[in-house]
């Protein structure tokens, strides 16, 4: 029975100081940071031809970032773009491209040097007005390729890595 109590003190002090470090370990381990995104709203719609609507580009990241470019395809048979406005995502908005050639929107936001805020709830990155021109059906799809500094890209602050890892593309009906 002494021998008994001789090693089972010792194996109890043991199984806690292993607990203790496991459960340190465990509480201390980093939680995964929500995924970067860039989102149009309203996702779909319907417009008559000739009304104008918005569409709002969604930024939503927790990380600090120096920039983003939202690069974007559309119909242009079926859709006019009208105004690109800058968001409230950044100060500073160098591109607000339309290019009619390749049906593509390209729009820039960064930040300044004195800039150093980590966004913690997602921010209008650009509003694009648009204008039904002719009845049909149109997408308005991110140029993304995940990983990739080609497309439409959200720049981490500390790496210059591209942190964007998922977009949410549009559908819109004009009668």
């Amino acid at each position: 029975m002494k021998l008994l109590k001789f090693f089972i003190k010792p194996l109890i002090i043991i199984f806690v100081l292993v607990a203790a470090i496991w459960l340190i370990g465990f509480l201390s381990r980093e939680t995964p940071t929500p995924l970067s995104s860039l989102r149009l709203s309203p996702a779909e719609g319907e417009f008559k031809t000739g009304q104008e609507f918005k569409i709002d580009i969604i930024l939503k990241t927790n990380q600090e970032i120096n920039g983003a470019d939202a690069i974007l395809t559309f119909d242009s048979k079926i859709l006019e773009v009208v105004e690109i406005k800058p968001g409230t995502a950044f100060p500073l908005y160098p591109r607000k491209n339309i290019d009619l050639e390749k049906n593509r929107i390209e729009i820039t936001g960064v930040k300044t040097k004195k800039d150093n805020q980590i966004f913690t709830q997602p921010l209008i990155f650009a509003t694009i007005v648009f204008k039904g021109k002719i009845a049909g059906q149109a997408s308005l799809n991110f140029v993304f390729n995940k990983g990739k500094t080609t497309g439409s890209i959200i720049i981490e602050a500390r790496t210059s890595e591209n942190i964007l890892e998922k977009v949410y593309n549009g559908e819109y009906k004009i009668n």
